[in-house]
């Protein structure tokens, strides 16, 4: 199934880390969040339940993906604003 309510972004190697390209967005008003931040195992109510295991995909997703605006009335021009505050 697809999902077209969010698109998630993976900034794993990027010359600038997730939350470098958070600010840079939101410094130009431009709102963009975490996405699987925080982990289910790091929630202080799961903390008991998931003591002592890693979950080392997840902690990666957490700290690298960024979930880019996405909505019905988003124009091109707005598109290639995010764009181009991400590659500069």
């Amino acid at each position: 199934t697809l999902n077209y309510a969010y698109y998630p972004v993976f900034f794993d190697g990027y010359k600038y880390d997730r939350n470098e390209i958070q600010t840079k967005l939101a410094e130009h008003n431009v709102f963009a969040r975490k996405y699987f931040y925080p982990i289910i195992s790091e929630m202080e109510c799961y903390v008991d339940v998931f003591y002592g295991q890693e979950f080392p995909v997840s902690i990666r997703a957490s700290e690298t993906v960024l979930a880019l605006p996405m909505y019905a009335d988003l124009s091109l021009e707005d598109v290639d604003l995010i764009c181009k505050i991400i590659l500069d």
